[in-house]
Order: C-alpha cells, then structure tokens, then sequence
C-alpha cells in the first residue's frame, strides 16, 4: 500500500502547478496552446487501477467452491493455424501457456454412500415328512348321564363331571344333548349316547 500512496503523491507533486494560480480573466487559449492538465487526472487513474485489482482478488476468492476445483487435465493449447492470405507466410512464434496456478481448495465430495442393508435370507420352509397317519383308536368313554338346563349343561362321563369345551382322555367335548354327547377326537367327530 505505501508503494501506491508514494505514487499517488509523486504524481500529485509532478501535476500540481508551480505557478501562482491565475485570474479569473484569463486570456482565451489558441487553438496551438495545450489543455490545462487537471491535478487529479493521475490520481484518478491509479485509484481505479487499485480498486478493479481489489475486487477482481475478492470475487476470485468469494465465489463458489465449486469453480476454484482445478481441472486434472486442462485441455492441450490450440495448435497454432497457418496464416492464410496475401502476403507470404508469416513468422508466427508460439508461447507456451504459463503453468496452472493451483490454489488451495476445498474438494467438493460427494456424501458417501448409506451403509448397505443386511440382507435377511430367510431359509426356505422346512417340509417335515410327517409319518403317515395313525388312527389311534378312541378312548373307552361311557356316558353315564346329561343334564341340559337353560344355563348351563352337563354332562358325567366315565364317573366325571364335564361341560363344553372340556377334555376327557383326549377327546373334547363339543355338544352336550339330552340323549348323549358329541366328541371330537384326532379331528373326527362322533356321537356317544347316555347308557
């Protein structure tokens, strides 16, 4: 910065007027005279210079990260073209570009990927042979008496009292009627009558 305030004031001293100021009635300027040279013309100048560095170094370093990401593979340079034209060939000098400046960014990355779902592979049904069927023979049941009221019904099989829905030796009681007793025993059902 002091660099640009000695310029400022070099420029100020070489423009300002040594001359003591004039009248007010000065005489018209010919056509040959020079223009009167402003003071601040340079200062002017040089400020502007300073503030477009300043905002071109702001809006480098303001903008997105996503536009700082240098590129892994710039493109070649364009090969130079031949001239074409009146006039012979020309003697065309090529310059190579000057290096890629890489300034320190951020990487924009990606967020990394859900872990994965365990996969649950349910094993498939296990089909258990199931031996063949066995008729086992039906309990020696007797029923001795029912006993059917509007409430309740009851009925004594082999000396015992049950209701519906009990279990005797295996076989359920499924309906109590006043001449007997429907069972169901291995998935058969079968009507025992009072003795």
């Amino acid at each position: 910065m002091s660099l640009i305030n000695e310029a400022l004031k070099k420029a100020r001293d070489k423009n300002s007027p040594s001359v003591a100021p004039q009248s007010r009635h000065a005489p018209a300027r010919g056509m040959g005279s020079p223009p009167p040279q402003s003071v601040g013309y340079g200062m002017w100048v040089v400020a502007t210079v300073v503030v477009s560095g300043f905002a071109a170094v702001l809006f480098y370093f303001l903008r997105s990260p996503q536009q700082n990401v240098v590129a892994a593979n710039p493109p070649p340079p364009a090969a130079p073209q031949a001239p074409s034209g009146v006039g012979g060939p020309r003697n065309v000098s090529t310059v190579p570009p000057p290096p890629a400046i890489e300034t320190p960014t951020q990487a924009v990355q990606p967020p990394p990927p859900p872990p994965p779902q365990p996969v649950v592979q349910t094993p498939p049904p296990v089909q258990v042979q199931q031996p063949p069927a066995v008729r086992l023979p039906r309990p020696n049941l007797r029923v001795q008496a029912t006993m059917v009221f509007p409430d309740s019904r009851t009925a004594i099989i082999n000396g015992r009292e049950y209701l519906e829905g009990e279990e005797v030796d295996g076989a359920t009681v499924v309906e109590i009627k006043l001449n007997g007793v429907r069972l169901r025993f291995n998935g058969e059902e079968y009507f025992l009558k009072n003795n």
